[in-house]
């Protein structure tokens, strides 16, 4: 009887352990992604990807004369600094990068005459691979202006 009462607490600690790794991984991903793109957005002289008003799943800026993109390939947000440069993903492997509701993350809005916005949306889930204890996402959404 004892044992059976042990091993009921070990699975409950261990799944609250589960869930709380899974929330603050989460919660780093999103938290640094959408930091690093407001940050590129508003050193952004431009936008020049999507057109406005047309939501899309990659963000091109200028900054400082170099083209600096942003995309979602097999769930992973990747970020590049040049035409020629090297993807570097932003999100690690224990998430996967969405758009709510399979719309579109990445919107331009023209505010003329004032500059242009971004309205960034993004879903992150915990990679659970099938692990009922991992299971956990959120979403957020942010407008971030050029300066």
């Amino acid at each position: 009887m004892a044992l059976a009462v042990g091993y009921q607490l070990l699975s409950v600690v261990s799944r609250i352990r589960n869930q709380t790794e899974a929330r603050y991984e989460v919660q780093q991903n999103i938290r640094f992604a959408v930091e690093r793109i407001s940050e590129q957005v508003r050193k952004a002289s431009s936008i020049s990807a999507p057109a406005s008003g047309t939501p899309a799943n990659i963000l091109t800026l200028m900054v400082s004369g170099q083209q600096i993109d942003f995309q979602i390939v097999s769930g992973m947000l990747q970020l590049r600094e040049g035409v020629g440069g090297q993807w570097q993903n932003l999100t690690t492997d224990n998430v996967i990068v969405s758009a709510p509701g399979g719309n579109y993350i990445f919107t331009k809005i023209d505010n003329s005459p004032a500059k242009s916005t971004v309205q960034i949306k993004l879903k992150i889930d915990y990679n659970d691979l099938d692990r009922p204890d991992f299971k956990y996402g959120t979403q957020m959404q942010t407008t971030v202006s050029l300066r």
